[in-house]
């Protein structure tokens, strides 16, 4: 007897919610087969926005519970964290070969961004002496860089991306939103990233001067 699992059963409420009336679900592997390259440039940079944002606000929540106040968490001017957008990204191709396999994807994204993490912090340290997050109040870290705490939050959301998040945004881009107005997003929130790249970086240089 075949039952639905949580992977099969979401595209189908997904697609009924929607008014889409294809049965077919569209996977990550096929859009190479059905769009051109920039579509698919453009599908994992829209997501790596949305991603850098949900990380924004969310790490703005966290403080603004813990210490009363709004806290820009960020490098940049705007809302955006981008080492969120880079661990959903890591963990969107992770699924497309383990997203039937939950318990190795859990694992995997859980590992691959820990490695980004640390990495980033890294960087941070060596080169530009910040210390934007710090662990070692947590039981379980490594240089206060990285926590086993983190580590599931990060491999908890990649879960909710791959068999939540990413079906919904996958049915909307390929059966909802029409190309022009497709490339108009992604070519806009391209701009307004690029921008604050920039602005940033003459804020940096001006109050290093």
């Amino acid at each position: 007897i075949y039952t639905l699992s949580l992977h099969d059963a979401l595209p189908i409420y997904y697609r009924e919610m929607l008014g889409i009336t294809t049965k077919r679900m569209i996977d990550i592997r096929e859009m190479a087969h059905y769009y051109d390259v920039a579509y698919i440039i453009e599908y994992y940079f829209i997501l790596f926005i949305m991603a850098s944002f949900v990380g924004w606000v969310s790490e703005g929540i966290c403080f603004r519970i813990m210490d009363g106040i709004w806290v820009n968490r960020g490098l940049l001017l705007g809302p955006e964290l981008p080492v969120y957008g880079m661990g959903a990204l890591a963990a969107s191709l992770i699924s497309i070969a383990l997203k039937k396999h939950p318990f190795l994807y859990f694992l995997a994204a859980g590992a691959v961004c820990t490695v980004i993490e640390y990495t980033i912090a890294e960087i941070l340290e060596y080169k530009y002496g910040m210390q934007l997050w710090d662990y070692t109040d947590n039981i379980v870290n490594f240089r206060g860089k990285i926590s086993l705490l983190s580590s599931l939050a990060f491999a908890g959301g990649c879960m909710a991306l791959a068999y939540l998040v990413e079906p919904l945004y996958r049915l909307i881009v390929t059966h909802k939103v029409p190309r022009h107005a497709y490339d108009a997003v992604a070519c806009a929130l391209l701009m307004l990233f690029i921008s604050d790249m920039l602005i940033t970086f003459m804020a940096v240089i001006y109050s290093a001067g």
